[in-house]
């Protein structure tokens, strides 16, 4: 009997669609100048490795994506990272994405510091939360982090690794 392939994008394939958007994206809006690349595998969290061409500097990177924004508060985004998942890194940053459902596209990013996290994101039984508005003039907690877009993400990743 054929499956039924009529139903919506799994998880797991939205985070793919994420994870190579933000590949391409970060290629094209840094001119070439970040490179990047999958771990063979991900069990430390990591999802691509960002190397820079000029300094030959590689920068982790995790990536959590969502395509929907939460029901009762439609300004806002949920992410969640695995606590045993989760390691403290000076280098290595957050990626939250959330991506436009039908046109898989960014609406809106956030890049945190991974050592920032903890102290940003509120401790659940397992997992560290965000969630933050989609607004880019709303004041949370997240604003020092909420990027426009993806090439804004480029510029601040460039940034810390020229710092």
């Amino acid at each position: 009997m054929p499956r039924d392939y009529s139903g919506a994008v799994s998880s797991t394939q939205i985070g793919a669609v994420a994870e190579s958007l933000v590949a391409t994206r970060l290629m094209v809006a840094s001119a070439g100048r970040l490179s990047p690349y999958r771990p063979l595998a991900d069990d430390a969290g990591i999802d691509i490795l960002i190397h820079d061409k000029h300094t030959g500097c590689a920068v982790p990177l995790q990536i959590k994506s969502r395509t929907v924004t939460l029901k009762r508060h439609p300004n806002t985004v949920h992410f969640q990272v695995r606590c045993a998942t989760f390691q403290s890194s000076r280098t290595a940053l957050l990626l939250a994405v959330l991506l436009d459902p039908a046109t898989m596209t960014e609406r809106r990013a956030w890049l945190i510091p991974m050592n920032r996290l903890e102290s940003v994101c509120r401790r659940g039984k397992s997992n560290l939360i965000m969630r933050s508005s989609i607004q880019m003039d709303s004041k949370d907690r997240y604003t020092q982090f909420r990027c426009a877009d993806l090439s804004q993400v480029a510029d601040r990743i460039i940034a810390q690794i020229d710092r």
